[in-house]
Order: structure tokens, then C-alpha cells, then sequence
């Protein structure tokens, strides 16, 4: 299958299971008797919350059956089956809108299905890139992060003003993800045809087998010990934490900060947040194409001062701004789509690190991300909520804050632990130690 084809899809599949997630995020600011045929407001502000840090313990809960379903039936089934159950979830959000309990059982299979989007981004440029094209395709799927806000935030601000009111999103969005993933479980394989051995003549074969049995491969064991007392693990999990905390504050705040703050109506919050996401996926995809390029520094140095700068930027644009109100509003929507750029670029370094670190074990270290990701969605409501900042921009600041503090000790966390090269656990140096020993 063509590889194009094969990353395209996936690209989409992914986008949509972050995008049907990230639909509560806008629709809970048109969920009023202007939108919907309900008489009242559909949630108070505290059942929002408790709604929004669902999706969060489902990502927490579908981190450890994900990791456990992907090593034991590869990709194509793992992503598949999680895929359907955020379709059919995204399905039947609509069905009792009044139920908080429904509602928020539908954000757990949500945030469940999640956490394959994360497995799913380390696999398939391992499988499908080859040694020469891996950063390009991680920078390529990473535009999931942002296709998928820009998708759902769009047509949701679209819907809420349009007389299908907000349930038409979902349906729209449910339909959509269960057809592409049967079209991906029929086209993809976990093992590309370039990667398959020749086929063998008979008497090859016969030949072979009179000078040798073969040996039964046992399956390999994740050497769990050595992947977590590594220091460029934690450096890892490090920027993985401060990415988790921005990109969070973008998806689940950015509408109610559009909207609420710099006072945007709904169809337009709609195309202001989703802009910023569309050049971002520009801008990350020559990202990745710069970081195969680069040859004249190491890849360590490439890819280190890659990810750190680019946390940097989006720490400087947060504090940026603190200092802005509804009379910058036009400022402050440049600065928040630099820095959803700035995030996208982070991703690329995040992730082009993980698969160079860990190698045949990224699905764990991504695992941990996805972990990450969800315990940021989680915490981060109720932080706000503390803070209580509503439509006061110098409350938001508090918020900005706090985001600050966080960015800056990841950021240097990840300089100091992080060494951008094969760990000793992994496939390529026992393969390396291997051929020294052979050769010696």
C-alpha cells in the first residue's frame, strides 16, 4: 500500500479522535435555549468542569489496556478498536443531553480512546518511515494535534449558529470517524510490504532447513526497570508535561477565552481558534523536514535546542499575554496563534526525541505522554476554577502564571536530563554491541 496513502489516513483517523474529544470544549459555550431546544442551560458551570476532567480519567483509565492490546495485536486492531468506540461515543453524546452522568460516561470512552493516538504516532513512522523519513513523518502526524482542533472548533462555532444547533456536530463528527477507521483497518498493515523478507524457493528452503532448525523467537520482554531509571526518559516525560499543560490550556480554553474574554461571537471564536491550528500544521511539517535536513551539528544537539527553543517561545508568548485586555484583542489573537505555532514546533521535538531515545519501545514512553495529557486535562479545570478568572483578562493572567512557572522547569528540566541518542535498552545498541562483540 502506498505509504502516502497509508500516513494521509492515519493522519485523519488520529485528528478525529482528538477532534470528537475536543467538541465539548466549544459546544459548552452554546449548550442555551438559543441554541438548543432545551428551555434551560444544558450544565452549570461546575457539572462543565466535572464534564471536561472526564475525558481525563479516560485517558487515564485506556493508558495500560492500550499499551497491553498493542503488544499483543499489533496497531491495526489496537487503533481500530479504540477508533470505533469514539465514534459511536461521539455518536450518542447528543442522545440525553440533560444527563451529567451520561455525559460524562461518554467523555471517559472518549479519553480512553485517546491514548491509541499516542501509540499510534510512535508506531507508524517507525513501521512506515524508515531511517531516513521517521522525522518527516512524526512532524506530519503531529499535525493531528492541530487538525483536530481545527476541524472541531471550525464547524462547531459553524453549528451552534446554524439552525442544526450544537447535537449536529457530533453527529456529523461520529459518522465520519466510524466509516474512516473500517476504511484503515481494510488498507493498513503493521508490517509494510519493504519490510517483509523475499519469498524463498522450495529447495532454498529445503537447503536451509538441513543446516539448520529454526529457533522459536519468544516474545521480548519490556525491560520496564531500565526504560524508568533512565534520565533521558524523565527528560522526556519532562517537556512531555509541559507540552501537555499548553496544548491543554489552547483546546479546552481557547474558545472560552476567545469568547468570554476578548468578547468574539460564537461563529467567529469558531474560525479565530481554528486558524492558528491551520498554519501551525504548515509551519511543524517543515519543522520536520528541517530537523531530516540539518547535518552539520548532532542530532542531540539538533533536536535538543529544537524542542527547547520552541518551549521558550511559547513560555515568552504566555507572558505576553499578562499584560494584554479586551483592548489588544487584535495583539493578543497574534500572540495566541504564535503560539499555537511555537506549540506545534515543541511537538515535532518531543516526539522526534522519544522515537530517537526509545526506539522499538516508544509506545511506552508515548504511553506515559498520553498518561501526562490526561492528568493535565484533569488538574488544569480545577486550577482555573480556583482561580475563578470568568471574563476578567488580569484573572487570566493568574492562569497564564501559573502555565509559566510549569514551562520554564520542564524546559530546564529536559536540558539537564535529556541526552538525544539510542538508550542502552533499546534493539539498535544491542545490535551495535552485538556487531562490536562479532567483530572484535
Amino acid at each position: 500500500m502506498n505509504q502516502y496513502l497509508i500516513v494521509c489516513l492515519s493522519l485523519l483517523c488520529m485528528s478525529l479522535v482528538l477532534g470528537n474529544a475536543g467538541l465539548f470544549h466549544f459546544t459548552m459555550i452554546c449548550m442555551n435555549p438559543e441554541n438548543t431546544t432545551i428551555s434551560e442551560r444544558v450544565y452549570t458551570n461546575f457539572e462543565e468542569s466535572y464534564i471536561v476532567s472526564a475525558l481525563a480519567v479516560g485517558r487515564l483509565i485506556g493508558s495500560m489496556p492500550t499499551m497491553s492490546l498493542m503488544n499483543k495485536a499489533g496497531l491495526r486492531v489496537t487503533f481500530t478498536i479504540f477508533g470505533i468506540i469514539s465514534g459511536f461515543a461521539t455518536l450518542c453524546m447528543p442522545l440525553f443531553p440533560t444527563n451529567l452522568y451520561f455525559a460524562c460516561f461518554i467523555r471517559i470512552l472518549q479519553g480512553a480512546s485517546q491514548t491509541s493516538v499516542y501509540v499510534a504516532h510512535g508506531a507508524i513512522p517507525l513501521a512506515w518511515g524508515g531511517d531516513k523519513q521517521q522525522g518527516r513523518l512524526v512532524s506530519i502526524l503531529s499535525c493531528c494535534y492541530e487538525f483536530s482542533p481545527m476541524l472541531s472548533m471550525a464547524l462547531s462555532g459553524l453549528f451552534c449558529a446554524s439552525s442544526f444547533g450544537w447535537p449536529g456536530v457530533y453527529y456529523l463528527f461520529g459518522t465520519t470517524t466510524i466509516s474512516s477507521f473500517v476504511v484503515f483497518f481494510l488498507v493498513y498493515t503493521d508490517v509494510p510490504k519493504h519490510k517483509i523478507a523475499p519469498r524463498v524457493d522450495s529447495k532454498e528452503l529445503s537447503l536451509c532447513s538441513s543446516k539448520a532448525q529454526p529457533e522459536e523467537k519468544l516474545p521480548e520482554a519490556i525491560p520496564y526497570k531500565a526504560i524508568f531509571s533512565t534520565p533521558s526518559t524523565w527528560g522526556i516525560f519532562m517537556i512531555g508535561l509541559g507540552e501537555a499543560v499548553g496544548y491543554a490550556m489552547f483546546v479546552i480554553y481557547g474558545p472560552v477565552y476567545m469568547n468570554k474574554v476578548l468578547h468574539y461571537k460564537l461563529a467567529t471564536t469558531g474560525l479565530l481558534i481554528a486558524y492558528p491550528f491551520l498554519i501551525s500544521m504548515f509551519v511543524k511539517s517543515l519543522g520536520g523536514i528541517l530537523l531530516d535536513k540539518i547535518h552539520w551539528i548532532s542530532h542531540h544537539a539538533k533536536v535538543l535546542s529544537f524542542t527547547a527553543l520552541s518551549q521558550g517561545a511559547i513560555t515568552a508568548c504566555f507572558l505576553v499575554l499578562t499584560f494584554l485586555t479586551v483592548e489588544n484583542r487584535g495583539t493578543a489573537q497574534v500572540v495566541y496563534t504564535v503560539t499555537v505555532i511555537f506549540n506545534g514546533l515543541q511537538c515535532v521535538g518531543m516526539f522526534s526525541t522519544s522515537q530517537t531515545v526509545a526506539q522499538n519501545y516508544n509506545h511506552v514512553t508515548t504511553t506515559v505522554i498520553s498518561i501526562e495529557n490526561g492528568l493535565s486535562a484533569l488538574f488544569l479545570p480545577a486550577f482555573v476554577a480556583y482561580i475563578g478568572p470568568g471574563r476578567d483578562a488580569h484573572e487570566w493572567a493568574k492562569v497564564f502564571y501559573g502555565i509559566i512557572g510549569v514551562l520554564v522547569a520542564t524546559n530546564l528540566a529536559y536540558l539537564v536530563l535529556t541526552k538525544v541518542k539510542p538508550a542502552k535498552w533499546t534493539n539498535v545498541e544491542g545490535e551495535k554491541r552485538t556487531k562490536e562483540i562479532s567483530e572484535a
